[in-house]
């Protein structure tokens, strides 16, 4: 099993933690495990 690691910049990190947060309020946290796998990937 391979480490994961995040291969992007600090504004990527930033953009898609907004992303992911936006998803969860909107749908009511339903989207919450896919927000988190958006995230890691």
């Amino acid at each position: 099993m391979e480490n994961s690691y995040f291969d992007g910049g600090l504004l990527q990190l930033i953009g898609w933690g907004i992303l992911g947060f936006l998803i969860t309020i909107c749908t009511f946290g339903i989207c919450f495990p896919w927000a988190i796998c958006m995230i890691y990937n």
